[in-house]
């Protein structure tokens, strides 16, 4: 007998990496990108803003430098906490940090106005790298993860790029407090990034998709809880939740999809494999009825992802309704006990 067999055919490197792999690199790349713009666009209109204060354009080379120190600042508290929350939340914060302290330093009527709100852009552009990094690339295919970082990193050149032909094009209308107030932009990405585009335009096709999560305090792995949406009025502001909030408690707005879901369970497997000091010897896990094969398609998937992070140890699953953890009663989620 001979038996004939046909080699498979490679995908190609770019088709590996999931839709939602893609999304955190275009979200890295474009916050890289327009860190690049808001920092370099300060080199072009320096000039005429020593002539506009009458100060001496070696002070005002010195804002460069204080922005350039605060990088560091904000880099070292992105890492600290990308660590604790996800990459997620510092990699938006920066953004609208950066973007709206380029946006405030264009109102500035006087120099050290300009001065302090330029440094503290500083943190902003700082913190950006850091999150967005790990974010685009920690998950990335091995096989393009190495050239993927490089253009995502060289796309510093392209901002400075960016920055100079606006400046080329449209300083003459605008002047250099209209340079600066172009600095906003990448703010307003931000809601579209988190949320999506299709449902950024049309709030009546939040249900069901977008739900609001409560920060649990004191967590180390970043955990909330899940509620619904029950009302939305955009004209007036409201938003009614499933839930008992207190004034100032703090509220993230989570997408409920096959991929959101699948990384966010690897995020936490990965924060809690870190945290123990041999392998389980056992385990429970309960999910809620609204995951299992009605989010992902086909069973399995998430006991799959544990063995996978934690090894292979007995488990044993079960659906619910509700799942309670310590005091709390969860919903849309999945609780994991272990027996170490």
């Amino acid at each position: 007998m001979v038996t004939v067999a046909g080699a498979a055919k490679p995908i190609p490197w770019w088709k590996e990496p999931t839709k939602d792999q893609w999304l955190a690199w275009w979200a890295a790349w474009l916050g890289w990108t327009l860190d690049a713009f808001d920092f370099t666009v300060f080199l072009l209109i320096m000039v005429p803003i020593a002539q506009e204060f009458n100060v001496p354009l070696t002070e005002v080379t010195v804002v460069l430098t204080i922005t350039l120190w605060m990088r560091l600042v904000g880099a070292t508290a992105s890492g600290w906490l990308a660590d604790r929350v996800g990459r997620k939340i510092p990699l938006m914060i920066s953004i609208l940090w950066y973007s709206i302290c380029n946006f405030i330093a264009g109102f500035s009527p006087t120099f050290m106005f300009l001065f302090v709100f330029r440094a503290l852009l500083g943190i902003g552009m700082g913190a950006e790298w850091p999150a967005g990094a790990a974010l685009a690339m920690e998950q990335w295919p091995i096989r393009s993860r190495g050239f993927m970082g490089g253009v995502l990193q060289g796309s510093w050149g392209l901002g400075f790029l960016l920055s100079s032909g606006i400046y080329g094009l449209f300083y003459s209308y605008i002047g250099w407090r209209g340079m600066l107030w172009i600095g906003v932009l990448p703010a307003l990405s931000v809601f579209y990034d988190d949320i999506g585009p299709d449902l950024a335009r049309d709030p009546r096709a939040l249900g069901g998709v977008i739900f609001a999560g409560l920060p649990v305090p004191g967590s180390d792995t970043g955990d909330y809880l899940v509620r619904n949406l029950l009302a939305l009025d955009p004209r007036q502001g409201w938003i009614v939740l499933g839930a008992e909030v207190a004034p100032g408690e703090p509220i993230v707005f989570c997408r409920r999809d096959p991929d959101s879901a699948r990384a966010d369970l690897v995020r936490m497997l990965k924060q809690l494999s870190g945290r123990l000091t041999g392998p389980p010897k056992a385990g429970i896990y309960v999910s809620c009825i609204a995951r299992g094969v009605a989010l992902f398609g086909e069973p399995g998937v998430e006991t799959g992802l544990i063995r996978e992070t934690l090894g292979d140890f007995p488990l044993i699953g079960f659906f619910a309704n509700g799942e309670i953890s310590r005091d709390r009663l969860y919903g849309h989620t999945g609780v994991l006990t272990l027996f170490t």
